[in-house]
């Protein structure tokens, strides 16, 4: 169906579900390609008024978009709120996705509005920018950057310097689009990477107007300001504030140094750490390798092998979720227990829930229930690992039939100090996610990442 799609669909029971498909040409050649127009606007008491350059908000900005002059189907609006910095770097994005439904308006009838949109805008103040993208199902594009001052009603005073100041940078396998959801962690569109900053709550914001995040390269600076917040952005659950940095100039495999300034009628700055706050990582692709894809006469008993490509991200460790589901019923799904591959002063394959050992690199080969090949980057782990590593008989497969096996879950992390085993004080500073679809994330943060390759085999009569 050329322009449409579809992420999923199920059927329970006797429950009719009902799936509605938008059917849109894909780059129709008859199609308009003049960018979009859009009228923005501002509340102005019970009624709307131009959204001027310039114009004054105080405390939050909303906004609405409608499309003018030639009506056409739109796939989204994009509103943000921006700043730039000296070099004319956005240094802080803010903003969200207004999904459209084509089924409430077809094809060049009429206009489409977005109706009231609130703008997160804790911590932001002075002269800012709006910034409204949309892109029609004919992929043309059209942005608008507004200039506009925000004033905060608040009264500054004096503040304290921040304290427990850490990042975790999440890496994702794929580039995300406007329509995929990353959950609340977020990243900006086009991108893999982005870093969450999280320090600990005051124990009092009076006189607290926000926070500025400040990000460099070495612990000694200089440090650029790449995100704001204010105690909307604070837990009490948790007792902690937490804003992501998403701007452009973040690049994988790096180390990153971050400050939080506590914003009052003067600034106070956290302390430069010791290490760097975190090291972005690359993406993580693990490869699998046997059962290779379509091959005939497998052993019932297979041993599943896949290089990690874990430490060329710059990973300390990888942790793997292996599935064997029956092609023909979709039944008999193998779920391997979850295994953790880390490399400190050893390399190791441990159980994920028991911590039981599988593989040790320092230790005796005779006790190891896996295997893997540091010059190759090979693991291989046996069919039935849970009770091979009983020492219990292993179910097999059936005989002459069709299976898949794939990586369900897996992800590369990297410790704040990879030579050191992991810690209180040496904590999980950076994910590379490449599948994570369970609905208990097992990655802090909510990240959503499905994509996995299934290799397809055959067992032996």
């Amino acid at each position: 169906m050329a322009g449409s799609e579809i992420n999923g669909a199920a059927a329970r029971g006797t429950l009719n579900t009902r799936l509605k498909v938008g059917q849109f040409s894909a780059a129709d050649p008859n199609a308009p390609t003049d960018v979009p127009q859009l009228k923005l606007m501002t509340p102005d008491g019970a009624a709307w008024k131009t959204l001027a350059p310039g114009a004054v908000f105080n405390d939050a900005v909303n906004l609405r978009a409608y499309t003018t002059g030639g009506a056409r189907l739109m796939r989204y609006f994009m509103f943000s709120l921006v700043t730039v910095d000296a070099s004319g770097q956005m240094a802080d994005l803010r903003g969200g996705l207004t999904s459209l439904d084509p089924g409430v308006t077809a094809p060049g009838e009429g206009q489409q509005d977005s109706g009231l949109v609130s703008l997160p805008a804790a911590g932001l103040q002075g002269d800012i920018y709006v910034q409204v993208s949309a892109l029609d199902f004919n992929y043309n594009r059209v942005a608008y950057l507004v200039p506009v001052t925000l004033r905060r009603s608040g009264t500054p005073g004096a503040v304290t310097a921040p304290t427990g100041v850490a990042a975790v940078a999440y890496t994702l396998s794929e580039r995300i689009g406007y329509i995929m959801g990353v959950g609340p962690q977020g990243a900006p569109q086009g991108s893999n990477l982005w870093v969450s900053v999280s320090w600990a709550q005051p124990a009092s914001t009076e006189g607290l107007t926000g926070f500025r995040v400040l990000r460099a390269a070495a612990a000694g600076g200089p440090y650029t300001q790449v995100a704001f917040a204010d105690t909307a952005q604070c837990s009490a659950a948790t007792k902690r504030c937490t804003v992501s940095d998403n701007t452009s100039t973040l690049e994988a495999d790096r180390d990153y140094f971050y400050r939080v300034t506590a914003v009052g009628a003067a600034e106070a700055t956290s302390d430069a750490p010791a290490l760097p706050s975190t090291h972005t990582l690359l993406p993580f692709r693990p490869q699998l390798v046997s059962p290779a894809k379509d091959s005939l006469g497998a052993d019932l008993l297979p041993t599943y092998t896949l290089r990690t490509n874990a430490f060329a991200t710059g990973a300390t460790g990888a942790r793997f979720t292996l599935r064997t589901d029956d092609v023909f019923t979709g039944a008999g799904r193998l779920t391997m227990p979850s295994v953790v591959l880390q490399k400190t002063t050893s390399t190791t394959v441990t159980d994920a829930s028991s911590g039981r050992v599988y593989f040790d690199s320092a230790g005796a080969a005779a006790g190891n229930v896996v295997n893997y090949d540091a010059a190759t980057d090979l693991l291989s782990l046996p069919h039935s690992l849970d009770r091979v590593a009983l020492k219990l008989t292993p179910a097999p497969l059936q005989a002459n039939r069709r299976y898949s096996w794939y990586v369900h879950m897996g992800y590369a992390y990297r410790l704040q100090d990879p030579a050191q085993p992991q810690s209180a004080t040496n904590p999980i500073v950076a994910y590379a996610v490449y599948s994570d679809p369970d609905t208990t994330k097992v990655v802090p943060g909510g990240v959503t990442q499905s994509y996995t390759d299934v290799y397809d085999f055959t067992t032996r009569p």
